[in-house]
């Protein structure tokens, strides 16, 4: 009898992504930003924000048994799936810790603290979930590069001016790059004719000239790029 509205508004979304499992939604179970699934929640400007964050919960919750499809990852160098298991196992005691201190003084208050704990849970099981089951690929005309739940943007081959080994951050580390590239540093810096469109957390969206990457088969992504991208210089 004191639950919060936190706690409510955390069952809701759950709810509704549950709803868009069993109606087999493609636009944000597929991996795509489909604007069908994002009015369950809002419309307009935070449509995309929306879908991303429906898109964690759904990847905590149903990523477990999905095999991840062909292309080309960024978080197995890094062991990104062992950290985030000690992310969660720290934030799993701390919660506890905190709901029993802090219910002596206000048991509304510890149900607020748990249930942000509990979507800091879910968002980074889903978040590891996208990393495996959206890789970064080349379809057709088109580059899809996919960075977890964090950035996402579809880049025209033709618009690939450039695919360059980084020998320095100076390269990359400045304004107008995107990296995509856990705790390690990017090996290989794509740079594009005109700006691009990348879509990230919030609805956020960001204007880039390059994108800095790290892929787990590093070798394999550079050469499937160069392969694809005859036209662009080295």
């Amino acid at each position: 009898g004191h639950g919060s509205p936190v706690v409510v508004d955390v069952g809701s979304r759950v709810r509704r992504v549950s709803r868009i499992r069993r109606s087999e939604c493609g636009g944000v179970a597929g991996g795509r930003s489909g604007p069908a699934c994002a009015e369950l929640v809002c419309s307009g400007w935070g449509a995309r924000g929306a879908a991303v964050e429906i898109a964690s919960i759904y990847y905590a919750l149903f990523g477990w048994r999905k095999r991840a499809p062909r292309g080309f990852t960024v978080h197995e160098r890094s062991s990104w799936g062992t950290i985030a298991c000690v992310f969660v196992f720290l934030i799993a005691i701390e919660s506890v810790c905190a709901h029993l201190v802090v219910q002596l003084w206000s048991v509304k208050a510890a149900w607020i603290i748990t249930a942000l704990d509990l979507y800091g849970i879910l968002w980074l099981i889903g978040d590891y979930h996208a990393l495996r089951l959206r890789p970064t690929r080349i379809d057709g005309d088109t580059l899809i590069l996919s960075y977890g739940l964090r950035w996402r943007a579809s880049i025209a081959l033709s618009s690939i001016a450039a695919i360059e080994t980084v020998h320095g951050e100076a390269e990359w580390k400045r304004r107008g790059v995107l990296k995509v590239a856990i705790l390690d540093e990017p090996r290989l810096l794509i740079r594009f004719t005109t700006p691009q469109s990348a879509h990230g957390l919030a609805g956020l969206t960001r204007t880039i000239e390059a994108v800095a990457i790290l892929a787990d088969d590093d070798s394999g992504f550079a050469g499937a790029m160069r392969a694809a991208c005859p036209h662009a210089t080295s």
